[in-house]
């Protein structure tokens, strides 16, 4: 019985094994290419299934144009690569390209595809919206927040690539893309490798690192030293060593120290990072985000006043602006290249804009942020509240999908129904600039559908309208509502953006109301999951072929097998991963659909492999999702070894939804799980603070005490648990860590005689604390056996801290699937 992150997604087409490395070998056996500039493609030339639309920049690395992919009908980036020398060990250089095709993250640009046409290698990426970092660089030092946020983001996706043995090498801002959503994505990532170019023709050499001048051994280390420069670069718009071309080996000069006001320890790590020797620096990207982290999150909680660093001054351009290739032709390599950015998890995106949540109003230069509000119900028997939720939750989805707008997530908005306070507290409460509020009034088969967009600062409305329409125009009234807040707003979409229902389309109303009585079932909780299951039959009854209907039914058939014992238990759980199959396949474009069958296919599979590449699908599709975010940080990452990457994903989601409780009890475990109590206690503080009835909270609020030895405080604060199987358990492991062994066995007993169906991984924790090591793997394998969703924590769980090093706990590990430790 453990926390479920659910309640709250079938891998990305990608690129096929072995398609790079076969690419490789081509480009071996062929003539080396020439330098020369290649022929353009003009519009309209097609290079296999894509359609050339415009050249988007070229450099030292290839050419790049914006090209249309006529099967898929999406835009793309084909980018022709010049290919270098191959190196001597031909064969490292094509296992790191087969690992380069199968990363995924949200902090890395995305390969589609490779192919060759007229001799020439291409890849096809998919395509960005936004400017390079060097872009946002040349227009003077960042922020202290911004340039942090920035680096964390950066070393997000080094900590993935360096996990999977790929080294980037030729990391630099021009190679730093930040999308119109505030995303931030590596580009070339070991490009410069796999294809012989280990230093780029066209590079800038102020990135290098002390190891590539000298052609000594590069690894991990040698990313962290460009993430060195590119933050001392970002907040003092110097480089630290502009002397000798970046030629740092060839003196002894150590890089001046930065004074960064109100980021305590920047400094210090930026010096780490520019070690010239490698084992000076943090080990790889895990290390370098670990340290980064409670400097973003100490920001975050203290924002500084936004100002660069005292001695900052607009950059000179000088070393950053040379270029090694002959000609001195400037490298646009993705330059200004526009397209669409997916954002992953893993807590990244968003990230030019003061810290949101419970840390006060948005700042007027902030990113545009919003808060939908239940609609209210004014139709006279007062029995459409579901009604007035769908329309009002459809258009939060609409505007949650749309780059550049930070949407507040469905439980912190819908927590507010009968708030009496006035739009500024709601907004500050809420971390928001603006408030949409509405009302439904329906009769017979017409509504009557009114909204107000409000600015938070001064209360006043910046846009009204209502809409009287037929229920099958539905769709197109909150398609119509979404549309005039993004022109309130005056953001600017990306091309071809914008706000959609699309997929929870129907023509028959009664498909859509039966839809949304079973919705509020499932968003009622334990009450409503049982009859939610009937309730979404009714509807796919009415249409078999309606996958919004098939994606929830797979999540309340879960749910409600939580609320069973038995074979009724275990059919209920039977029917969900098909239906959530089902869901995937009719809506290949709701995000929930595949969060859904993602934490499906971990939760009673096992397959925590499928599911990251689901939620990386769900991700791609809405990742201002804060829901998605919170399961795939919670569920995901933490079992993978992901843990900081999970802690980021959580707080991301905690920012866009900061009255979700789950959310902050998933980051006091993963907190717990790092031995940072301090944060563990203010996150599990912070949920109960929300729900008080947070069992989980308050559970893993005693675990803390229990395990820095204050077994009292924990006895006295278990008791106040709702649920008895935790306050007993925790009882259980106060009482035996007090000296009071029979009264410990007499709980263990009465635990594990009404409670071995449903808590059997409590059952483990307790045993384990005891030191009952045989006992705790008997119960830990029967929460395999029973899919207990307990066995996410088991990894970090620092009650299970003795069995670590027991090989059991290795066999354990490889039967859930997961990688060793």
């Amino acid at each position: 019985m453990g926390a479920d992150a659910g309640q709250g997604s079938g891998s990305p087409p990608g690129v096929r094994p072995g398609a790079l490395t076969d690419l490789l070998r081509q480009v071996a056996e062929a003539p080396l290419a020439s330098e020369a500039e290649p022929a353009p493609l003009l519009p309209g030339a097609v290079v296999g299934r894509f359609e050339i639309l415009r050249e988007l920049g070229r450099g030292g690395f290839g050419v790049v144009y914006e090209a249309r992919d006529r099967e898929l009908g999406r835009q793309v980036a084909l980018k022709f690569v010049r290919a270098g020398p191959a190196e001597a060990d031909e064969g490292r250089v094509r296992r790191e390209a087969e690992a380069i095709a199968r990363l995924s993250h949200p902090n890395l640009i995305t390969l589609h595809d490779v192919g060759r046409s007229d001799g020439s290698p291409y890849l096809v990426f998919e395509l960005l919206r936004g400017k390079t970092l060097q872009e946002r660089i040349d227009a003077g030092p960042l922020p202290v927040q911004e340039a942090v946020q920035i680096a964390v983001e950066v070393a997000r996706g080094l900590a993935h690539a360096h996990a999977e043995g790929v080294v980037h090498r030729d990391l630099k801002p021009s190679n730093v893309f930040v999308t119109a959503k505030g995303q931030v994505k590596i580009l070339d990532f070991g490009m410069a490798h796999a294809f012989g170019r280990r230093r780029l023709s066209g590079g800038t050499p102020a990135y290098m690192a002390p190891e590539q001048w000298e052609d000594d051994p590069e690894d991990e280390r040698t990313d962290l030293f460009a993430l060195g420069v590119m933050l001392h670069v970002m907040l003092s718009g110097e480089y630290p060593f502009p002397e000798g071309d970046g030629r740092w080996s060839a003196g002894a000069a150590t890089a001046p120290k930065l004074d960064v006001p109100g980021a305590p320890g920047l400094a210090e790590l930026i010096a780490r990072l520019l070690e010239k020797t490698p084992k000076g620096r943090p080990r790889d990207g895990a290390a370098a985000l670990a340290a980064l982290t409670p400097i973003e999150e100490a920001l975050r909680s203290k924002p500084t006043e936004g100002t660069p660093t005292r001695h900052a001054r607009r950059r000179r351009a000088t070393l950053g602006e040379r270029l090694s290739s002959p000609g001195g032709r400037r490298l646009l390599g993705w330059g200004a290249a526009v397209g669409l950015g997916a954002l992953l998890a893993v807590g990244a995106g968003f990230i030019l804009r003061p810290a949101g949540g419970t840390q006060g109003a948005v700042a007027p230069e902030a990113q545009p942020s919003i808060a939908v509000l239940p609609f209210a119900d004014l139709s006279e028997k007062k029995d459409q509240a579901y009604f007035a939720d769908g329309v009002a939750e459809e258009i939060l989805n609409a505007l949650a999908g749309l780059h550049g707008l930070r949407v507040t997530g469905r439980t912190s908005s819908f927590s507010l129904r009968d708030s009496k306070e006035d739009v500024s507290a709601i907004g500050r409460k809420l971390g928001v600039a603006t408030l949409l509020e509405g009302s439904v009034r329906r009769a017979g088969t017409r509504a009557r559908v009114t909204a107000k967009l409000v600015n938070v600062a001064d209360g006043f409305t910046l846009w009204t309208e209502t809409y009287d329409k037929e229920l099958t125009d539905v769709f197109g009234v909150q398609e119509q509502i979404a549309r005039a807040v993004v022109a309130a707003l005056k953001l600017k979409l990306v091309v071809g953006e914008a706000p959609s229902v699309a997929t929870h389309r129907t023509r028959r109303p009664e498909v859509y109301d039966a839809y949304l009585v079973a919705r509020r079932l499932l968003k009622q909780g334990p009450e409503g999951w049982v009859a939610a299951v009937p309730a979404y039959e009714k509807t796919l009854a009415l249409d078999p072929g309606y996958g919004p209907a098939w994606a929830e039914l797979a999540e309340a058939l879960y749910w409600a097998s939580e609320m069973t014992m038995g074979t009724e238990r275990a059919q209920l759980r039977d029917r969900a991963l098909p239906a959530a199959e089902r869901g995937v396949a009719l809506a290949p474009e709701l995000a929930t659909a595949w969060s859904t069958r993602g934490f499906l296919r971990t939760l009673l599979r096992w397959d925590f492999e499928g599911g990251r590449q689901d939620f990386t699908r769900a991700l791609a599709l809405s990742g201002g999702d804060a829901r998605v975010l919170r399961d795939y940080g919670a569920v995901i990452l933490p079992p993978l070894g992901k843990l900081d990457e999970g802690i980021a994903a959580l707080v991301r989601s905690t920012e866009l939804d900061p009255l979700d409780s789950m959310a902050w009890f998933f980051l006091t475990y993963c907190y717990a799980g790092k031995g940072d109590w301090e944060r563990a206690s203010r996150a599990g503080a912070r949920a109960l603070a929300v729900d008080p009835g947070n069992v989980y909270a308050s559970f893993w609020l005693s675990v803390i005490q229990l395990v820095q030895g204050r077994a009292g405080e924990a006895l006295a604060a278990g008791s106040k648990n709702q649920h008895p199987a935790f306050w007993q358990a925790i009882e259980a492991m106060a009482f035996h860590s007090l000296g009071d062994r029979r009264r410990s066995d007499q709980l263990i007993e009465k635990l594990e005689g009404e409670f071995a169906d449903i808590g059997p991984y409590q059952l483990a924790e307790v045993r384990a604390w005891r030191g009952d090591h045989d006992k705790a793997f008997e119960w830990l394998e029967r929460a395999r056996m029973k899919y207990d969703s307990g066995l996410v924590e088991l990894r970090h769980d620092p009650l299970l801290r003795s069995l670590r090093g027991d090989p059991r706990f290795a066999a354990l590990l490889k039967r859930l699937n997961l990688p060793p430790d």
